[in-house]
């Protein structure tokens, strides 16, 4: 996720309740670490599963909210390139990634 962040590579991870990964996501940590990635959205699907309609619609739901996310972006970008004149220098934003974590060293019992 760390590489993901540096490369400002968006994720949306979305689960349908009882999700098995959601438990083993949680178990490993990733869960409480998904604050300090922001470029990661947890998302909840309203099922319990993928096959649904209602599962169906709330996916092509959201693809269509990050396509419109990523539309209006480029936009905005291309509009602020336009309004400095040359079209060469864009500023870069803040790195807000995290640093990578040591990994963990844990006793077997």
């Amino acid at each position: 996720m760390d590489d993901l962040c540096k490369a400002r590579t968006r994720v949306v991870l979305a689960f349908s309740r009882d999700e098995p990964m959601t438990e083993d996501l949680a178990r490993s940590g990733t869960l409480a670490r998904l604050p300090r990635w922001p470029n990661v959205e947890l998302v909840s699907l309203p099922t319990r599963d993928h096959k649904p309609s209602l599962a169906q619609r709330a996916v092509h739901a959201l693809a269509d909210r990050e396509l419109d996310r990523i539309i209006r972006a480029a936009l905005h970008t291309k509009r602020d390139l336009s309004q400095r004149g040359d079209g060469l220098r864009v500023q870069a934003a803040d790195n807000t990634c995290p640093r990578p974590e040591s990994p963990a060293v844990t006793s077997g019992s």
